[in-house]
């Protein structure tokens, strides 16, 4: 199976940070353990399909697993599928055999002219066989490779077709689609097409999955989302794998972020000048890196919130912006990070200045030696805070002991005041008792005293 350069080694380490990668996404079941039963979905995929799977592992993991869930999540509704671009089948057959481990009902669908290779390269014609294998693109081979992985016959809903022709869109919108995977026509105006026709007919928090965003060989794949008008308010991006990008699409009011639109301009511009200067590939992804930062430094507001709180409780009142006083780290750890993305051209608030990063100040190497620098700036301050947490930690289970304490003392007087209560009940109930025999509200013990002798 020829697979091209793409990556086919999945180590325990690479299976920890596709989870991690999940979770953070919003995928909070994902493990370490279904990552390598997903390495071993494709590996049995890619040596059951006459072809190839375009693509690289991480990136195939991360669909697997988050189609499985979108599916878990629809409960007893059906889960709609796309996708665009299906080339052998393999992506689909994997598409189908996660939504089947879900449990849930769903319906696929798969986009693709099934007439050869779309492009013989980046601005050639098209070619009538796949240019890898050698080997010729046509429905009948899709529809034997999916039954080789055991999908039924009319499991996937195949569509001979370009994506922009409207029996294709027609087909996509017999119900609203949970999870759209685009990995057809990577042009700037094919993916535009893409967006305007597919988008709207997705359904609100459903998923889409952006093949080749970052890659060089296709960096009209960036440059369409980083420019799309939904990007990133509406096509919110939740993951980046590989070269996949993993967005939830959530229509809304639009909101300005002017701290993400700034990393994807950083992006375009990183992406621009490796494309400019030869470079097939980037050893560090900017909006990653950057968005670890911002990630971080969210963490850290949260932070100064609960420790806001812990100190108005205990009547030691700060300043929403003071630093914490737990770890004398963590100011100079931002003010690392500040002067590096101020090295890029970038303020963490998402700023830009005039000449914010001219081609010239930013080649891919540089832009991978500030990307390390971060990484090692974004693992300090992640440890920094995570002692803080923990000090913070101790400081709310002091505070609940004194709430504790407090209680049981409240509890003790409230005892003695309910006694106190029922004595005094019971002397009222007898002198009412009394009173209402006639009788005056003296003592017996008065009563029965002798009256003293007369004098002499």
């Amino acid at each position: 199976m020829r697979t091209n350069s793409f990556n086919r080694q999945l180590s325990s380490a690479l299976a920890q940070e596709v989870s991690t990668i999940l979770r953070q996404a919003g995928f909070a079941e994902v493990k370490e353990a279904d990552v390598l039963h997903a390495g071993e979905v494709f590996a049995r995929v890619e040596q059951t399909i006459t072809g190839r799977v375009a693509g690289h592992l991480e990136d195939y993991l991360g669909m697997f697993l988050a189609t499985r869930a979108v599916c878990a999540a629809r409960g007893r509704e059906s889960a709609h599928l796309v996708e665009i671009g299906t080339l052998f089948g393999g992506s689909a057959a994997l598409l189908w055999l996660a939504a089947k481990e879900s449990g849930a009902k769903f319906s696929l669908t798969a986009i693709d002219p099934l007439d050869g290779y779309y492009r013989h390269s980046q601005s050639g014609p098209s070619s009538p066989v796949d240019i890898i294998t050698g080997l010729d693109i046509s429905a009948a081979r899709v529809r034997a490779n999916l039954a080789a992985c055991g999908v039924p016959e009319d499991g996937v809903k195949l569509v001979c077709a370009l994506s922009t022709d409207p029996a294709a869109v027609a087909a996509a919108a017999a119900q609203p689609i949970d999870m759209l995977f685009i990995d057809g026509d990577h042009s700037l105006a094919g993916l535009e097409a893409d967006y305007a026709n597919y988008l709207p007919l997705m359904r609100a928090g459903g998923f889409v999955v952006i093949d080749n965003f970052s890659d060089l060989a296709w960096p009209d794949v960036t440059r369409a989302t980083l420019r799309w008008p939904e990007f990133p308010h509406v096509l919110q991006p939740v993951a980046l794998l590989r070269s996949a990008l993993l967005c939830r699409y959530q229509p809304g009011p639009a909101q300005s972020s002017p701290a993400v639109s700034a990393y994807a301009r950083l992006t375009e511009r990183a992406l621009d000048n490796a494309v400019r200067h030869g470079h097939r590939s980037l050893d560090q992804n900017p909006l990653r890196l950057a968005g670890m930062i911002k990630q971080q430094l969210e963490g850290l507001d949260d932070f100064r919130a609960r420790a806001a709180v812990i100190s108005k409780l205990r009547d030691a009142p700060v300043a929403a912006d003071a630093t914490p006083p737990w770890d004398a780290k963590i100011p100079a750890l931002i003010a690392q990070a500040d002067d590096v993305l101020a090295r890029l051209g970038l303020s963490r608030q998402g700023e830009l200045p005039a000449e914010w990063l001219r081609p010239a100040e930013l080649r891919p190497e540089e832009c991978a030696s500030l990307a390390g620098e971060l990484a090692k700036i974004s693992s300090q301050l992640r440890q920094a805070i995570a002692r803080a947490f923990s000090q913070l930690a101790h400081q709310s289970r002091l505070l609940a002991l004194d709430y504790r304490r407090v209680q049981r003392r409240h509890q003790r007087l409230q005892q003695r005041f309910n006694v106190l209560q029922a004595k005094f009940d019971s002397v009222v109930k007898t002198r009412a008792y009394r009173v209402g025999r006639g009788l005056h509200l003296v003592p017996d013990v008065v009563k029965s005293t002798p009256a003293p002798a007369p004098r002499a």
